[in-house]
């Protein structure tokens, strides 16, 4: 695992002016190595535009890319190995026996996130088989979200 220390944002690595050093919490030495290069505002409205831009095409994407994504980023952590918990040992202070714990839940999570995606029940799709169905769902959703049914215009 090679740390740059480089922001990257919209596809690309972005070096600046100012950078910030890592500590050992428990020795306050220094961590050798690449310090972090420290955002600027205009990094950030940067990072920002890029996520927004970027909303509306993954959004879109088939929900098996999206898992694949997600299963993607759960793969490249675990292949990070050693290096990846001797470094969270030394950011974090942590025993080393309690990062192969964290960094296995990480993983769990996204791969249970890659099956959600995949499956799509969350998105709650629901097929009605007739005007009246679709009107007693309408009504239970306005119920729901707040203050207006949508199919008579009055307070619920």
């Amino acid at each position: 695992m090679q740390l740059t220390g480089l922001n990257f944002i919209a596809g690309a690595r972005r070096d600046g002016a100012s950078r910030l050093q890592a500590y050992a919490p428990t020795t306050c030495a220094v961590i050798e190595g690449t310090g972090f290069v420290e955002g600027t505002p205009a990094d950030i409205a940067d990072a920002c535009a890029a996520a927004a831009a970027a909303f509306v095409p993954y959004s879109t994407l088939p929900l098996e890319e999206r898992a694949a994504f997600l299963d993607a980023i759960a793969k490249e952590i675990e292949a990070l190995g050693d290096p990846l918990i001797e470094r969270a040992c030394a950011e974090s202070g942590l025993p080393v026996a309690r990062i192969p714990g964290e960094r296995g839940r990480t993983i769990s999570q996204l791969r249970l996130f890659a099956n959600e995606v995949r499956d799509g029940r969350w998105q709650q799709l629901r097929i009605c088989a007739d005007q009246d169905e679709l009107i007693d769902l309408v009504g239970t959703l306005a119920r729901i979200d707040g203050h207006w049914s949508l199919g008579t215009g009055k307070e619920v």
